[in-house]
């Protein structure tokens, strides 16, 4: 048995090693340039090691001139400063073009998926021919030129997005770069020049420092303007040097968790003078965190002012009166809400008269007494405006016998259990009185209403006593065997 277990386990890694073998696949390759028998992309000679690049490759071209057509594949193409590729070029979908300098005297397509990436701060980087972008763009450093009459589209779906201040030059002075797509500017504080003429009808997004359309101009037939906020001297600006053309919408979105105070004013456009406006000017947008922003287009510039959103205003609302009390009456709990559904926060504006723990009042003294409702707000809701409400509170009386009577109206129904699941019961009373000779109230006298009759009785003599209930409709007789309501028993009822 062990000789067959031995033979079974050297078959297994045989297998496996065959496996591995055989699904190993292409091996990516890193090629240079050298140029070394002609100019042609397609000729193996021309790099090292020798073979032409494959969709799975990396290409290398540091000097030197190399004509190409449109049907060059790689991975990764990189160009450094005295690099020209003459012919035009496609970026495929998961490929990459990375231009650390150089010229392509033909033109670019970068497609879906594709990734144009213009890096470092050399000079050079120069597109002679016409650039159509439905993938990505991203550009550092020196940026990128724009030469010999070209035109620029940034197709729906591409993003072409400045990374920092680096500039998009122009040569002749008659560029144009129409933007579909997403035009961004996503980092740097500072200025970022834009030479070539600007027509939007795509996103134009400035979320930090400013992009100048300095050359050209800048015209929006359509689309959207937007600009990030993350600070009260921080947000997106467009800096224009020329006439504008304004149409299309203007938006914004606050970053780095900013909230704009009320009344807060933003520059975010300037321009020495304007044709159009904006389809939304005037009108606010909401930006979240309980803000909106509403554009004003002026003569020679956009600013937008933040305000409270619609729904970020909450009111106060007591859901009960607040009868009259005495001193000496027992602690009561007071009810309100906000709009927001954010909890009220009580507080007394008379602690001599009352006190507040949580929203239960405790009497101190005679007076009048003001309770004070506040809610603070939060990140979605503004303050809301306070609302006080008072009440008189009568001084202790000394009464040798009576009982204490509380009514309490809109009670519908005729059993108890209605009297005593109402909201108002028992600390909100429509009314209270004294009843100082019989232990009996006044019949006819509504509909739809309870009461509540207490005091102290004190036997003039020890022995049996009857107590008898009677109304219209349901009651309940309660009898505490001491002074403590804790201690009471029910010892009749009707019916």
């Amino acid at each position: 048995m062990r000789i067959q277990i031995n033979q079974i386990f050297k078959l297994a890694v045989l297998t496996l090693a065959l496996a591995v073998g055989f699904t190993s696949g292409v091996r990516a390759a890193t090629l240079n340039w050298t140029g070394a028998t002609s100019s042609d992309w397609q000729d193996a000679n021309n790099w090292s090691p020798a073979q032409v690049p494959t969709a799975a490759d990396t290409a290398i071209i540091a000097v030197g001139t190399v004509n190409n057509t449109a049907s060059a594949v790689f991975s990764k193409l990189v160009l450094t400063n005295s690099a020209t590729v003459s012919g035009p070029l496609v970026v495929s979908s998961g490929a990459k073009l990375e231009m650390g300098g150089g010229v392509i005297d033909q033109w670019v397509r970068v497609e879906s998926g594709g990734l144009l990436e213009s890096v470092g701060t050399s000079y050079g980087k120069e597109l002679y021919g016409s650039v159509t972008n439905a993938g990505t763009i991203r550009q550092t450093g020196w940026g990128l030129r724009l030469r010999n009459q070209n035109v620029v589209v940034n197709q729906v779906g591409g993003l072409w997005d400045i990374q920092d201040d680096s500039p998009v030059y122009w040569y002749f002075g008659t560029e144009v770069f129409y933007n579909e797509g997403t035009l961004r500017k996503s980092g740097g504080t500072g200025l970022s020049q834009f030479n070539p003429r600007l027509v939007n009808s795509g996103l134009v997004e400035i979320l930090s420092g400013s992009l100048s359309p300095n050359g050209g101009g800048f015209e929006m037939s359509s689309g959207l303007l937007r600009f990030g906020v993350s600070g009260p001297g921080s947000f997106g600006v467009l800096q224009a040097n020329s006439a504008v053309t304004l149409a299309g919408g203007i938006d914004a979105v606050l970053l780095s968790g900013y909230i704009p105070s009320i009344g807060a004013n933003f520059q975010v456009m300037t321009f020495p003078s304007r044709s159009g406006t904006f389809a939304n000017a005037g009108q606010a947008f909401n930006v979240g965190s309980g803000r909106v922003l509403v554009g004003t287009v002026a003569a020679t510039s956009l600013n937008l002012a933040s305000g409270p959103a619609g729904d970020s205003v909450q009111t106060i609302t007591f859901e009960m009166p607040l009868p009259d009390r005495r001193e000496g009456d027992a602690p009561f709990v007071i009810i309100a809400t906000a709009s927001s559904g954010l909890p009220p926060v009580f507080s007394s504006l008379t602690p001599l008269v009352i006190t507040i723990r949580g929203n239960q009042v405790t009497i101190v003294g005679p007076g009048t007494a003001t309770i004070r409702a506040s809610q603070p707000g939060n990140a979605e809701y503004l303050p809301a405006t306070p609302v006080d409400r008072s009440f008189t509170v009568g001084p202790r009386i000394a009464q040798p016998f009576g009982l204490l009577r509380e009514v309490y109206t809109q009670i519908p129904g005729v059993a108890v259990s209605n009297l005593t699941s109402a909201q108002a019961f028992p600390d909100f009373p429509a009314s209270i009185g004294q009843l100082a000779d019989n232990f009996e109230t006044l019949p006819g006298v509504g509909d739809n209403y309870g009461q509540r009759l207490r005091g102290y009785i004190i036997p003039p003599a020890t022995g049996s006593y009857t107590f008898w209930i009677a109304s219209d409709d349901a009651s309940e007789l309660y009898l505490s065997t001491d002074d403590q309501v804790a201690n009471k028993r029910l010892i009749a009822s009707q019916p």
